[in-house]
């Protein structure tokens, strides 16, 4: 939108995966991101619910914080 030449004074969300990369892509173009709620808060509930065992729990973790990377590493465990 800015490309366009609008001004963005700041971006609303249902939701966030808090994902790094588009935390600083966030920053870099100086927008402020507000959501209802994130990625770790629905992991925290989940928790909280019993709904999750250690295992998946870590694995939900890891992708968070490399998606691309996690992405990759599983199609060469199933390749």
């Amino acid at each position: 939108v800015q490309e366009v030449g609008a001004t963005v004074d700041a971006v609303l969300a249902i939701f966030t995966y808090g994902l790094p990369a588009a935390d600083a892509a966030f920053r870099r173009a100086g927008v402020p991101l507000y959501t209802l709620t994130n990625y770790r808060t629905l992991i925290d509930v989940a928790v909280s619910e019993n709904r999750l065992d250690r295992t998946s729990l870590d694995t939900l973790l890891e992708w968070q914080q490399d998606p691309e990377a996690w992405s990759r590493r599983w199609v060469e465990i199933a390749e």
